[in-house]
Parts: C-alpha cells; sequence; structure tokens
C-alpha cells in the first residue's frame, strides 16, 4: 500500500456509473493501494433501510441485518424473500425514492454525505465517493470543494444502463474526468482505476 497522507490538499475521488457496471471494483482496488484516505459510500442508504426493516419487525433480527450488510456487495440483485421478492438494491430505491426524499428532501443523503466530510479527520488525504448519481449531489460536494480538487471515474460496461434505475449519468464542471471500460475482468478494471488516481494523486503533490 502507498500513503496518500503527504498531499498539499484533500484529494476527491468520484465513482460513478450504471449499476453492474462495476463501481465497486474499481472503489475496492484505489482502497487497497492507498492507505491514509477517508471513503464515503452509498452506506448510509443501506444502513437506514435495513435498520428500518429490522424496527418494522420485517427482518427476523440483527444476525440478518449483518448478514445483508456483509453481502451487500456481493449480491445486491439477487431476489430476496424479505423484501418480497425484490432486490436489496430494489429495497434501497424504493426507500429512497418513495420514502426518504418525499419526506426530507431530494438532498437528505447528499447533506449526510456532507456533513461526513465537514466531520473528517482535515489531515491531507484521499477521499472516495461512489453510488453519485443525481445532480443534486453533485451541487452539493462542487459548494464546499474546489473542482480541480476532483477526479471523476465514469466507469462504463457492455449492456449496462440507468435503465430501471433512479439515479443518472451526472457531470461535474471543473472537475478531471477519466473514463473507464469495463471490457477485460476485474483486474484490468482495477488496474484502470488505480492508474488514473495515481495520475491524479502526482499532479496534487
Amino acid at each position: 500500500m502507498e500513503e496518500v497522507n503527504d498531499l498539499n490538499t484533500n484529494v476527491y475521488v468520484i465513482v460513478s456509473g450504471p449499476p453492474g457496471s462495476g463501481k465497486d471494483e474499481c472503489v475496492n482496488g484505489i482502497r487497497e493501494k492507498w492507505v491514509g484516505g477517508e471513503t464515503i459510500l452509498n452506506r448510509p442508504l443501506v444502513e437506514i433501510t435495513i435498520s428500518d426493516f429490522v424496527k418494522r419487525g420485517m427482518l427476523d433480527s440483527l444476525c440478518m441485518r449483518d448478514r445483508l450488510t456483509t453481502d451487500w456487495d456481493d449480491d445486491k440483485d439477487a431476489p430476496r424473500e424479505e423484501f418480497n421478492g425484490k432486490s436489496f438494491r430494489q429495497a434501497c430505491i424504493t426507500y429512497s425514492e418513495d420514502y426518504m426524499k418525499p419526506l426530507q428532501g431530494e438532498d437528505v443523503f447528499s447533506n449526510k454525505a456532507t456533513d461526513y466530510l465537514k466531520s473528517i479527520n482535515p489531515k491531507h488525504s484521499l477521499v472516495l465517493m461512489t453510488g453519485v448519481g443525481f445532480k443534486v449531489e453533485v451541487g452539493s460536494l462542487v459548494s464546499m470543494v474546489d473542482t480541480d480538487r476532483i477526479l471523476h471515474l465514469i466507469v462504463s460496461r457492455e449492456g449496462h444502463t440507468f435503465k430501471g434505475d433512479s439515479r443518472e449519468a451526472v457531470y461535474i464542471p471543473g472537475a478531471i474526468e477519466v473514463n473507464i471500460e469495463n471490457d477485460s475482468g476485474v483486474e484490468e478494471l482495477r488496474d484502470k482505476a488505480e492508474e488514473a488516481v495515481a495520475r491524479f494523486i502526482l499532479e496534487k503533490k
């Protein structure tokens, strides 16, 4: 692993793309290569969804909650008995779009991410974000950091689109954009992401 805490400033790496494109693999590769960084994922929605289902008695126990959390990355599109045959991804989308946002506003999750950004250790570090797919989320981030400190990795994969998903393709004005095509397997995908981040970090040192 390599240290990133000798940067002159925080740098932000946003990974976006349609469902199944390989965003998580890109993030996992980056996290394994560099230490000293903070990570923001779409965990708040996952945790809130699970907690609410547990409170309502719709999941059997906290053991079920732990299982859903640990295998979220590997099995999020599989139909689940606990969610009436819907996948965990579909459950989270339903919870977000039909419950959280109508009651707390379209920016509810971006506000949570922004609050986290304000609270993290101010030491110079690499901040990772994934699951970004709404213009309001981009606006929240851009409002608090310099866009020249943002690297936007846009992951694509043949046959994978935003159709049926609540998110959409996003554009971050002023950020460095790198398109990453997932066409050669997991290791090659990780290498592409790591190389893009390495170039970006080198520029900021």
